[in-house]
């Protein structure tokens, strides 16, 4: 049978590890629990915590308020490598009293690679689910990047943003900060915030000072990837130095791609006149993006948003797009493009003369894309400044009311 062997510290030092060297699990089941300021860390030394057939961490810090939990981290450029035949879930609750609230995986200025025969599952209440920065300020200059491996599903589930692939840190221009997810099915949500984020800008540690650097994000599903954000789905934000760089993101699915935002969906935003590249590419043969109070998709000042059924552009792909006044929103030098696409229109305008987000100013040259896409308008209108494709497209409108503008 299988055998357990649980870590568990219920004592008031703030400053409590839990595995800080390899440690290898013969087939048995391994559990830490309780008051650990981190549970499995790298950050002296390269740690591999490997051959248990589970891994179970529950951590919180409400009983003694200590500034930092982590379930899971990578520091000083080192890398932690946590590996289970079965499943892996990941606790981390608690408000911290300072510093960084409660996060399962952080990769500060670490590598860390996860991977699970089974399931994966990381809750936060308060912080980050995932949380990956680069760091100037830890004994050196060092990328962060988190991977996530699992041959069953990812579900990860958080107050905070739930991914989170920052910039955050000065002088990090040649550093990357990236999450990696691959799974069958992968399903992303925030409470408060956004599912997933990517940024150079963050509102509590550097909120005049943009960074420079690389931070992106690639997700995949083998079935289905569900993104559901109390903000915005994704939000990809570069108002940082000019970078030759930038971020571009991938999502990606075998078979379906749903992404909700109480806000928006997607939004993918740069600072006027920064014209770092801010791609988001999606890819899937059925995709459907919901924004409920504001557009199902937002490209300002740059960005550049593409659809198609897989990176090649040669499946076709059903996109349902449902926005609140518009569903698709590009502005100044913005792109928003369909590939081999049917685009549904449910809810809401096609709209590349809205206002930018970040002046307010009436910005009249977003660009619409369509490669051998039809478009379809169930009441919605038709603008666009700039049309640009490829091979036959169409636009189709189901309601006599609806205009086409081009």
């Amino acid at each position: 049978g299988v055998n357990a062997e649980t870590l568990s510290y219920n004592d008031n030092d703030s400053g409590k590890f839990g595995i800080t060297s390899d440690r290898s699990g013969n087939g048995d089941s391994l559990v830490i629990n309780g008051n650990y300021k981190y549970g499995i860390v790298g950050q002296n030394n390269d740690v591999t915590v490997k051959d248990w057939s589970s891994i179970s961490i529950s951590l919180t810090n409400e009983t003694i308020g200590q500034a930092d939990v982590v379930g899971v981290i990578a520091r000083k450029g080192k890398t932690t490598v946590v590996n289970t035949s079965g499943d892996l879930s990941i606790t981390a609750s608690g408000t911290a009293k300072e510093g960084t609230d409660p996060i399962p995986v952080h990769a500060y200025g670490g590598t860390i690679e996860i991977y699970a025969g089974g399931n994966i599952k990381l809750l936060s209440s308060d912080g980050n689910a995932i949380m990956s920065q680069p760091t100037v300020n830890d004994g050196g200059k060092f990328s962060s990047s988190v991977s996530l491996t699992a041959g069953g599903d990812i579900v990860i589930e958080s107050d905070g943003a739930a991914i989170l692939a920052g910039l955050i840190q000065e002088g990090l221009s040649d550093k990357s900060s990236s999450v990696t997810i691959n799974a069958a099915n992968v399903s992303i949500t925030s409470k408060k915030g956004v599912a997933v984020k990517i940024y150079d800008q963050d509102q509590t540690w550097n909120p005049n000072a943009p960074r420079s650097g690389n931070a992106f994000v690639e997700l995949h599903a083998d079935k289905k990837l569900a993104l559901n954000g109390a903000t915005y789905g994704i939000d990809q934000v570069r108002n940082g130095a000019e970078s030759t760089i930038g971020s571009t993101s991938k999502f990606s699915a075998g078979e379906e791609i749903v992404i909700n935002g109480d806000s928006a969906g997607i939004r993918a935003t740069n600072k006027e006149g920064i014209h770092s590249p801010n791609n988001l590419n999606i890819y899937a043969p059925k995709i459907n993006v919901t924004g409920a109070s504001s557009a199902a998709v937002i490209a300002d000042s740059g960005a550049n948003i593409q659809f198609a059924g897989d990176e090649k552009g040669t499946t076709k792909t059903n996109v349902i797009l449902s926005g609140n006044q518009d569903a698709v929103q590009t502005v100044e030098t913005s792109t928003v493009g369909f590939t081999n696409a049917a685009v549904d229109v449910t809810k809401g305008n096609i709209n590349s003369n809205g206002k930018s987000e970040s002046n307010g100013k009436s910005e009249s040259n977003g660009k619409l894309e369509l490669n051998n896409s039809n478009v379809i308008m169930h009441g919605g209108n038709f603008k666009a400044n700039t049309l640009t494709g490829t091979g036959t497209s169409s636009i189709t409108l189901n309601d006599a009311k609806s205009t086409v503008s081009v």
